[in-house]
């Protein structure tokens, strides 16, 4: 699962990096898009640091609501460009309750 969790966070960089470059958006939003994904990054770490298993259960939440939040930031400024429509193997991931 922690694999899975680092797979993620690096998919959402190079997401994020791909919007910045394509999109150029201001200043406030990419700066909390950059933000969002480096708490992401540090959620991961607390994740891999915690060994109780009910706060690393409530870090996984966490996680996974800032990778949303990041997910509908980028889904915004794609739909902005014109960019809507992924291709089937570029669609985000879904979570498992």
């Amino acid at each position: 699962m922690l694999y899975d969790l680092q797979v993620e966070l690096e998919r959402i960089r190079h997401e994020v990096v791909a919007v910045m470059e394509e999109a150029c958006p201001s200043l406030k939003g990419s700066a909390e898009m950059i933000l969002a994904t480096v708490w992401l990054g540090v959620t991961e770490s607390k994740i891999r640091a915690t060994p109780d298993p009910e706060e690393r259960r409530k870090l996984v939440n966490e996680f996974w609501k800032g990778r949303n939040a990041v997910e509908r930031a980028i889904e915004v400024y794609r739909k902005h460009m014109g960019k809507g429509d992924l291709h089937p193997e570029q669609e985000p991931r879904k979570a498992l309750p």
